[in-house]
């Protein structure tokens, strides 16, 4: 299956940073992208395209949107997957990805996705988890705690993480506690977070933060409307509801 990395200009890629993450637990990986291509101004500069390209494409802000496009902010090149990957498009995707950032000389990749909050122990205050290659780790002490061995990553995340250890090339894996339920952008500001005390820069949040307050009043609406309906059927009401 191929994997086609398209660039519309040319733009120099060593010693740059490669950002990217998924639609993974709380779609944490896909938000904290979006909207550091947004919050930083990032340009677009190309394209990756694969066999199994879903045939799917919006308008955003007068600018066609594709699936899986790549974005160009000072030192940072941004891979932003507006589409999930199909299962039989991830090692392909992946296995090239990681072969161009490795082979057009860029510096370290980081990578974001989410931690089901449920695997979070009791007393746990930390908000997140990194995994990382070894190369990166003989580059860099991680100062957040490192994710458990119990645990696995999964999807393209876990992909690019075995192709770049294979390729012993630093990537590190930024991995906040997320809810499953619904997209978690309050998750994804602690990505966010990380990356900009990372490398120094002053990123707002205010956005996704406003997200994840809307998100959370529709959780607790639903919540409530849930608990509404047992007390009726409890009370011996009828058993369907039409809402």
């Amino acid at each position: 299956m191929g994997t086609d990395i398209l660039l519309q200009r040319k733009v120099k890629l060593k010693d740059k940073v490669f950002v990217t993450g998924f639609h993974g637990v709380g779609y944490v990986g896909f938000l904290a992208i979006q909207h550091l291509v947004k919050a930083l101004n990032a340009e677009k500069i190309g394209f990756i395209l694969t066999d199994s390209l879903p045939p799917l494409v919006r308008m955003d802000d007068n600018s066609l949107v594709a699936p899986y496009e790549l974005y160009s902010s000072g030192r940072f090149i941004f891979l932003l997957t507006n589409v999930p990957l199909a299962q039989d498009a991830m090692r392909p995707f992946c296995e090239n990805v990681a072969e161009w950032v490795s082979e057009n000389g860029l510096r370290e990749a980081i990578l974001i996705g989410g931690l089901d909050v449920n695997t979070k122990k009791e007393g746990d205050e930390s908000l997140l988890r990194i995994a990382a290659t070894r190369r990166y780790i003989a580059a860099n002490v991680p100062k957040d705690p490192m994710l458990e061995s119990e645990l696995y990553i999964v999807g393209p995340l876990a992909y690019l993480l075995l192709f770049f250890e294979i390729l012993d090339f630093p990537a590190i894996a930024v991995l906040p506690y997320a809810h499953t339920n619904l997209p978690d952008p309050r998750a994804a500001s602690v990505a966010v977070r990380y990356f900009a005390e990372r490398y120094g820069l002053d990123v707002n949040i205010s956005e996704l933060m406003k997200k994840a307050e809307e998100f959370e009043k529709q959780l607790k609406q639903i919540e409530h409307l849930e608990e509404k309906i047992e007390k009726i059927r409890g009370a011996g009401g009828p058993g369907t509801y039409y809402i």
